[in-house]
């Protein structure tokens, strides 16, 4: 049998009782709206400062040169104190009155933050041109992004839709700057070195063709297990300002014991594996992916013969590292008071089955600690279907397509 169990993770409180270190709330929303406010005005120097338009041809061509992710994103803080990036802090100090130190110091005052242009159509488009507007956000949640004109006025962005006007923004850092792409990965749509263009994320991952032989001059049968062939988000957690969501399909399943679990596989889009490569930019995706193979769905069914979870997260921080700062336990626990279920396993017959909620592998979390948006738990939709409808907690946020393939 094997079991696609969706386990619930309770978090754990980082602050211990009594602890002095601990702020008071009173502390911490001064904090808080010190940053917002630190945030706002490095946002609004910044757009001073491009009204340079040689600075922004500058500020284009650098961030075209930036490989770090498809979508040339630039560390702020060591870009500003690069030689590059050094002309764009001493115009914002310029521009505002202040000194270089003044800046830093702003900067000093806010979480990491990475500087990019996040929608494609803008990417592909802005010739470093005076149609530009800049951008910030601190969380995601539902609130409005903080936009200002290259003459620093401050304008009304939407949460749900970027403007016709391209947009740079400064938003907190969730990628890795110390892991590089591939310098053989192409740019693609950048007008001919005109426009900052999109690395091309898929053209390194070899094609795998439906009779198993792949391009690369040998062949590979797929290996049997379990696949995912359709996604459906009703909602992907990212504000469009953090550019494209980085939506992963994790199997969770309990690990040494009755009380804790780990993660057991990822599927998603900065995976190395190409049977496991998936990118879901939009509310949907059809392909055909895999999550789990037979060999380690037996395995697992050997020790665990319960089964195991399958979740889908939008993830901000290390790629296939799930860490939630939110009531995960709770929402599974409110899943199966709705549906009966909150898991899936796949029975001797290799066919997929609605598992019972299990939680007590949901009480030792602690590792599920960070910014990941929850985007569901997969549960059968109805006895012998291959959709399983996603929920968090009571709520659906859409469904997968999951079903056995080359089973040997």
């Amino acid at each position: 049998m094997l079991g696609t169990v969706l386990l619930t993770f309770g978090c754990s409180d980082v602050s211990q009782p009594g602890n002095p270190a601990a702020p008071e709330p009173a502390a911490l929303s001064a904090v808080a709206l010190g940053e917002r406010e630190a945030l706002n005005e490095l946002t609004r120097a910044v757009a001073l400062a491009l009204q340079d338009g040689g600075l922004r041809q500058r500020v284009k061509n650098d961030l075209r040169d930036s490989r770090h992710t498809f979508e040339h994103k630039l560390e702020f803080t060591r870009y500003l104190k690069g030689e590059n990036g050094g002309i764009l802090l001493a115009k914002m100090a310029k521009e505002t009155g202040k000194d270089r130190d003044e800046i830093l110091g702003l900067l000093k005052m806010v979480r990491p933050l990475e500087f990019y242009m996040p929608v494609t159509e803008h990417r592909e488009s802005w010739r470093g041109g005076a149609d530009l507007l800049v951008a910030s956000l601190l969380e995601d949640e539902k609130e409005a992004p903080v936009g200002y004109t290259l003459s620093g006025v401050r304008t009304a962005l939407s949460a749900s839709a970027p403007p016709a006007t391209p947009v740079l923004s400064l938003v907190p850092v969730e990628t890795d700057f110390s892991q590089p792409l591939d310098r053989r990965v192409p740019n693609r749509n950048d007008d001919g070195g005109n426009t900052i263009g999109t690395l091309c994320e898929t053209c390194l991952i070899e094609p795998i063709d439906d009779d198993g032989s792949g391009s690369g001059g040998g062949s590979t049968s797929k290996p049997g297990g379990l696949y995912m062939t359709y996604s459906y988000v009703k909602n992907d957690g990212e504000a469009w300002v953090k550019g494209a969501p980085e939506i992963e399909v994790h199997v969770h399943g309990r690990y040494e014991g009755k009380t804790y679990g780990k993660d057991l596989s990822c599927a998603g889009d900065r995976v190395k594996d190409s049977h496991r490569y998936f990118n879901q930019d939009s509310k949907t995706w059809t392909g055909e992916v895999l999550l789990f193979t037979q060999a380690e769905i037996a395995d697992y069914n050997s020790r665990y013969p319960e089964g195991f979870n399958i979740m889908m997260w939008e993830d901000d921080d290390t790629a296939c590292t799930i860490k939630t700062d939110k009531d995960i336990t709770g929402l599974l626990k409110l899943t199966s008071g709705v549906v009966g279920a909150t898991a899936v396993f796949v029975k001797g017959n290799w066919l997929t089955a609605a598992g019972l909620f299990i939680g007590t592998l949901y009480e030792s979390a602690n590792w599920l600690l960070s910014n990941d948006d929850f985007l569901g738990d997969a549960v059968e939709a109805s006895e012998g279907s291959t959709r399983h409808n996603l929920w968090i907690g009571d709520s659906y946020n859409g469904y997968i397509e999951v079903q056995t393939k080359y089973i040997k």
